[in-house]
Formats: structure tokens, C-alpha cells, sequence
């Protein structure tokens, strides 16, 4: 049995692929990729009036000139009881439950320019398998997948074409492992965990995405045409864009998006108030009648304060000696105090 006296004291042409932390209102890492060639609709060989109007590429609609390419992910940490945003980095006391989850991908996440012109930055779409948005990309001609607007004289007609290129993302698989001082419900592959601050010290969530892939979408709508290409009407091959080659010639492509991670620590603290711990004690063995018998003690704090040590000699509930007497010492220090006894049996002490 113990009792304790303690104190209070109070991106352009370059190729490029970077990770890059980003301050909002959550955590969050972005991948950055700039393209050092060019994307062309595999259009078919059969639209001749089309063709033709591409003297270096004939079976391009669109080209896109080096575009590049920007991918956000996005996590948040939660008072699980009190939703209050817990920064990564920061101090919760022990015994706070912690709700670590992915923000649900948005468009805006994924954003690209090109080279070639824009009028605003398109933004792109997660879709599984990196798939089209429709099934008809002529049909699907929103403000968000809107490149620019080119004017050709090749033609017999002038011709004016509207661009319009969709970015589909599949969606990567993702999963939070957890270490050091939390102890987590559920799996790494929740898409949410909530963990309890359970031991004084340093615990981490690192949020995993893993590499997944992306194909460009093109089309042109003509919003002036002439004879051989009608105005009001839509060229797309419906395939994803491909790779151009020195020669003119295409190549399948799919853009490679890596696996990124994401790191959260969180330092856990005793509750301010605490207690120190119980005291360890020791002492030289047997008591000798009439000689002075030493006993070691030793406590920890664990809010960190300064601490000294009541000793009842006789077990009667009543402190009758404070080491050191006058003062504190420092959290973790070991102190030692002796009895001299007069007659024999066994003697509890308590600290």
C-alpha cells in the first residue's frame, strides 16, 4: 500500500513528379506530372473530310500539347467524441478516441492545363477502371472538361471546333495503418479507423493510396462548320487519347499515378492532474536491532511535475516523515530514507 505527497507546478514543359505538402483545413499531399510530349484522339481513318484538316497527324481530331497534371488526396483527424479537428502534429490527452479517415475524392482534386491554350483549368473525374464518364463522349460537353476554342482554314470551309478533353482517374485503393501509442478498431483497409490515445508517447496513422492509373478523353464540337464538317456536329473516336510518337504515328497510353503516403503523428499526454505513479521501494535486506535500516523510493510524475515522498514508518495511515523534507525533487528522482528500530518482527512501511 502507497500514499503520495506531490506538488503541482504549473509545372510547364518539364517532366516532373513531385510530392508536395499542402496547408487547408485538412491534411493533405498532391502529385504533379508534366508531360514532356503530346496526346492525340485516335480518330478513325475513315472520316476523310475530318483527316484532312491534320497534315501532320491524319487521324487526329485533337491534339494535346504537353498538358500537365495535378493529383490531391486529402485526410482528416477528428475528436472522435467532439469532431474538433485534431492537426497532425499536434498533443491529445491520454485517453482521447481519435477518428482518422480519407475525405471522399472530389473533382476539383484532380486538376490539368495544356500548352495549347485554355480557357479555365479543366478538372477531372475519378472513375473505376480510369473509364469514360458516358458511353458517347459527344454527348458530354460540360464547362469543366472545356479546353479551348481553334479556327482552321484547311478546309474549303472556315471551321470553328470547340475542345473539349475528359481526365478519368480510378479511384486507388487506400488503407491507414497505425503504430506507437494508439490502439485502433477495425483494419488497415477501413476507409475510417477510430483509435484510443492509450499510452503516454508518439502514435501514427499513415494513410496509403496505392499507384493507380488515368486516360485523357477527347473530343471537338464544331460550333461554326461548313460543308463537308456541319456545324452542330461532334468528332471523338470514344477511345482514350494516345501517345505521339516521333514519326506521327500512335501509341497506346495510360498515365501512371504512383502510390502516395501520407504521415499523421500524434503526441498522447497523461491528463493534466494526474497522480505520480506508485513508488518503487527497496531496501538492504533484514533489519538489524538498534542499526539505521535504509529504504530506497523511487515515482515518476506523469505530467512531469516535481515530487516528494511521504514515508509511514509504522503502517498507522499517518505520514511521519517527508523526503526530502523541505521542497520537491524532480519527477523520476530515487530518494532514500532510514529507520533505526528498537525491538524485533516484522515492520511494514509505507511510501
Amino acid at each position: 500500500m502507497t500514499r503520495i505527497l506531490l506538488s503541482r507546478m504549473i509545372v510547364l514543359v518539364l517532366f516532373a513528379a513531385l510530392v508536395v505538402p499542402v496547408v487547408s483545413h485538412a491534411e493533405s499531399v498532391m502529385w504533379n506530372f508534366a508531360f514532356p510530349f503530346r496526346l492525340i484522339d485516335p480518330s478513325p481513318s475513315s472520316d476523310s473530310c475530318w483527316s484532312s484538316m491534320n497534315k501532320n497527324s491524319k487521324k487526329a481530331y485533337i491534339k494535346l500539347h504537353n498538358p500537365n497534371v495535378s493529383v490531391a488526396y486529402h485526410i482528416e483527424a477528428k475528436n472522435a467524441d467532439t469532431g474538433q479537428v485534431i492537426s497532425c502534429g499536434s498533443t491529445v490527452t491520454q485517453g482521447t478516441k481519435i477518428m482518422f479517415r480519407f475525405i471522399p475524392h472530389e473533382y476539383s482534386d484532380l486538376y490539368w492545363f495544356s500548352l495549347g491554350g485554355s480557357f479555365d483549368t479543366p478538372y477531372g473525374h475519378w472513375i473505376a477502371a480510369a473509364g469514360k464518364p458516358v458511353a458517347d463522349m459527344c454527348t458530354y460537353l460540360p464547362e469543366q472538361d472545356f479546353v479551348n476554342t481553334k479556327r482552321t482554314t484547311e478546309l474549303s470551309d472556315n471551321v470553328t471546333g470547340d475542345f473539349y478533353v475528359s481526365l478519368s482517374i480510378a479511384p486507388p485503393a487506400k488503407g491507414i495503418a497505425v503504430s506507437g501509442a494508439l490502439s485502433c478498431e477495425g483494419v488497415a483497409t477501413d476507409p475510417a479507423r477510430t483509435c484510443t490515445a492509450e499510452q503516454v508517447g508518439v502514435g501514427t496513422a499513415t494513410f496509403d493510396w496505392a499507384a493507380t492509373t488515368g486516360n485523357f478523353y477527347g473530343r471537338v464540337f464544331i460550333a461554326e462548320g461548313g460543308s463537308c464538317v456541319p456545324t452542330g456536329s461532334c468528332r471523338t473516336s470514344n477511345n482514350a487519347m494516345q501517345r505521339e510518337t516521333g514519326d506521327f504515328s500512335q501509341v497506346p497510353y495510360s498515365m501512371p499515378v504512383p502510390a502516395q503516403s501520407l504521415s499523421c503523428p500524434i503526441t498522447v499526454v497523461a491528463p493534466s492532474g494526474s497522480p505520480p505513479t506508485t513508488p518503487s521501494l527497496s531496501s538492504g535486506g533484514a533489519c538489524v536491532v538498534g542499526e539505521p535500516h535504509t529504504i530506497s523510493m523511487t515515482s515518476t510524475d506523469p505530467d512531469g511535475d516535481d515530487i516528494k515522498y511521504g514515508i509511514d514508518w509504522n503502517a498507522d495511515g499517518s505520514i511521519d516523515e517527508l523526503v526530502p523534507p523541505t521542497g520537491f525533487v524532480p519527477s523520476g528522482t530515487s530518494q532514500q530514507a532510514s529507520r533505526t528500530y528498537a525491538t524485533t518482527g516484522e515492520k511494514t512501511v509505507r511510501v
